[in-house]
C-alpha cells in the first residue's frame, strides 16, 4: 500500500505558552561512557518535560539499563529494545513514535550535557518557537579535533539564525559538520519525515538531515556549548571500502532530498551537481550510487509537496551522458582486464 507523507510546518506555539520537549537518548553498548553520560543528565533532568533512553540490544544491555534504575529521575521513561537495530539510523526512526513532545534534544549515549548551553538553547527556543527551526548545540570535545569541520565555526556568525537553505548551499561550498549531540528539532516535522530518513543506509548523513529536514525554515545555534562530545578511533579516518560506498550512498540521500523539496530551480541545480561530484569522486561506487539514485527517485513517488521533483528528475537527465561515459569507461576497462 502506498504511504502519502505530507510535509508540513511544525506546530505554531501561542505567545504565552512554553515549547515541550524530549531529551531522546538511543543507547548501544554504553559502558562506561554511559555511566558518565548520564551523571550529566540526571542534575538537568528537570530541565526537560520528559527523558526517553532506549537501549538497543546488545550483551551490554542489561549492564546498562542498571545505569538509569540506579538513579531515576520523575520524568524517564524506558525502552527496551527486544531485537537488535542495526543502524542509529533505524534506532532513532523506531522512536519517533513514542515522542509526545513538541521537540527533541538529542544526546548521544557517550557524551555528556552541558548546565550552562543547555539553559541557553532551551531559552533559545522559548523566545523562537514561533519560527519552524532547529537550535545546533556548539560543542566541547574530550580530544582535539582540529580535523572537524565544525559547524559552529560558521553559524555563530549569524546571530539572528541562518535559513536552512542558507545553510544547505554552505554545506555544498565546503562540507560542515552538524553533531546529533545537543540538536533540537521539531518532533512533529521529523515524524512525518521517517520514509526519507530510511533512505540513509547508516547515520553518516543523519545528523544534518534532522537539523535541516524539510519543514525546517531556520537554524540557530546556543553561544554556550550545550554538549561535550568524544572521538572515538578510527571514526573519522577510517576509509574502508564500505566506509566509502556509506558516504556516497548518505551524502547522494541527503542532497537528492533537498533538491527533491525545493522550488528554487538555482537551489536545485546546485544539489544535483553535488551529488554528481560525489558520484565523479567516488568512481569504484559509481554503480551503487546510480542505483541508490534511483531508489531515493522511486521512493519519492509516495511523498507529498516535493515541488522539485520535476526539475530534479531534468537535472539529473542533464549529467546522463557523463554517467554513461563513466559507465561504458569501467565496463570496458574490465572486459580488458578479462581479455588474455
Amino acid at each position: 500500500m502506498t504511504t502519502q507523507l505530507d510535509i508540513q510546518r511544525p506546530t505554531q506555539h501561542a505567545i504565552g505558552i512554553q515549547p515541550t520537549v524530549t531529551l531522546l537518548i538511543p543507547v548501544y553498548k554504553g559502558g562506561a561512557y554511559w555511566q558518565e553520560c548520564w551523571q550529566s543528565v540526571t542534575p538537568l533532568a528537570h530541565k526537560f518535560d520528559r527523558i526517553l533512553v532506549s537501549f538497543n540490544y546488545s550483551e551490554l544491555q542489561q549492564q546498562d539499563l542498571q545505569v538509569v534504575e540506579a538513579d531515576k529521575p520523575d520524568n524517564l521513561e524506558v525502552i527496551v529494545q527486544p531485537q537488535l537495530l542495526p543502524t542509529i539510523t533505524a534506532h532513532i526512526v523506531s522512536l519517533l513514535d513514542h515522542i509526545y513532545t513538541d521537540y527533541i534534544f538529542f544526546l548521544c549515549a557517550d557524551d555528556w550535557l552541558l548546565e550552562a548551553g543547555v539553559v541557553e538553547a532551551l531559552e533559545l527556543l522559548r523566545n523562537h518557537a514561533d519560527q519552524n527551526l532547529s537550535i545546533v548545540g556548539s560543542h566541547e570535545w574530550h580530544e582535539t579535533a582540529d580535523f572537524y569541520s565544525i559547524v559552529t565555526q560558521h553559524l555563530s556568525t549569524f546571530p539572528e539564525g541562518i535559513k536552512a537553505s542558507d545553510y544547505i548551499r554552505m554545506d555544498m561550498d565546503s562540507r560542515l559538520t552538524i553533531q546529533l549531540s545537543g540538536l533540537i528539532t521539531s518532533a512533529s516535522s521529523l515524524k512525518r519525515c521517517q520514509p526519507m530518513m530510511k533512505m540513509f543506509s547508516t547515520g553518516w548523513r543523519l545528523d544534518d538531515f534532522v537539523a535541516v529536514h524539510p519543514g525546517i525554515d531556520r537554524l540557530w545555534q546556543s553561544l554556550q556549548p550545550s554538549v561535550k562530545i568524544r572521538r572515538h578511533p578510527g571514526q573519522v579516518s577510517a576509509q574502508g571500502a564500505q566506509v566509502r560506498s556509506t558516504i556516497v550512498t548518505d551524502n547522494t540521500s541527503y542532497y537528492l532530498i533537498q533538491g527533491l523539496h525545493s522550488s528554487d530551480s538555482q537551489f536545485i541545480s546546485r544539489a544535483v551537481e553535488t551529488v554528481y561530484q560525489i558520484w565523479d569522486r567516488n568512481k569504484p561506487n559509481f554503480f551503487q550510487a546510480v542505483l541508490h539514485i534511483l531508489r531515493v527517485l522511486l521512493a519519492s513517488l509516495t511523498w507529498r509537496n516535493c515541488p522539485g521533483r520535476v526539475k530534479t528528475i531534468g537535472y539529473l537527465w542533464l549529467y546522463a551522458p557523463q554517467v554513461w561515459s563513466v559507465v561504458f569507461n569501467q565496463v570496458f576497462s574490465k572486459i580488458r582486464r578479462l581479455t588474455p
